[in-house]
């Protein structure tokens, strides 16, 4: 579940001002992170998310269902990259 971070990467300085191209990579957090969480959940199944801290920060509904659901340990750890132009 990484949203829009494609967007960030590509168009750092434009990324705000893209948001039909947001919408769409926006899908993955509030449209199928719960769908898939239906499936896994309807075949008790359990599942490991890699999940970027930005994701979490700013999805955190998608995050805590995850969490409840289908999380096989809700151990979570922070990584930061930096990345320059």
């Amino acid at each position: 579940m990484d949203a829009e971070s494609l967007l960030h990467v590509y168009f750092p300085d434009t990324a705000p001002k893209r948001p039909a191209m947001a919408s769409i990579l926006r899908y993955g957090p509030e449209g199928a992170t719960p769908r898939i969480v239906v499936v896994l959940k309807r075949y008790g199944l359990r599942q490991t998310f890699f999940i970027p801290r930005w994701c979490v920060e700013t999805y955190p509904d998608a995050v805590d269902l995850i969490l409840q659901e289908v999380t096989r340990s809700p151990i979570m750890g922070t990584c930061t990259r930096r990345t320059t132009n």
